[in-house]
């Protein structure tokens, strides 16, 4: 089945966030603007992700993908946002450029990733073979969104 793999995705988001909730001191500006903003969101990507598990779990119980569609719209709506937002800081320092593209193409590999969960649940009903090999290919995608943040997000310590 593609839940365990959105679970999975959906936990990646949630380790991602408790790694930028540390201490900002000692970091420059454009460094410190960018964990700000990332922090900033946490407690927004916490409540999306939450609800996007929820939704999952109706969707097994009655098979309802109207609340999982929407779900993972606001889910995607608050990443996208993010995203944004740290695309409009500042990054003077080599590291900090380098952290701050790994960390927007990181959302942007989750955002496409959440694109294609939404395919596999489309061709649920009529495929399970393409779904589960749709939702492969997000979970793969959503570990290499996760990689990339971390990364940033290590580059910005």
């Amino acid at each position: 089945m593609i839940h365990p793999g959105l679970t999975r995705g959906v936990a990646c988001l949630a380790v991602v966030c408790g790694l930028i909730a540390g201490p900002t001191a000692g970091a420059s500006g454009s460094e410190a603007s960018i964990k700000r903003v990332i922090v900033s969101y946490g407690s927004r990507i916490d409540i999306a992700e939450g609800h996007v598990l929820a939704a999952v779990g109706v969707f097994k119980e009655n098979k309802d993908r109207a609340p999982l569609d929407a779900a993972i719209a606001k889910s995607v709506a608050v990443l996208r946002g993010l995203r944004t937002k740290v695309g409009r800081q500042a990054a003077i320092a080599p590291n900090v450029k380098r952290a701050k593209t790994k960390i927007e193409g990181g959302l942007k590999d989750i955002i496409v990733a959440y694109g294609q969960l939404v395919v596999a649940y489309n061709e649920l009903s009529s495929s399970q073979e393409a779904a589960e090999k749709e939702a492969a290919g997000a979970l793969e995608l959503t570990h290499k969104g996760h990689d990339e943040l971390v990364a940033g997000l290590k580059l910005l310590r």
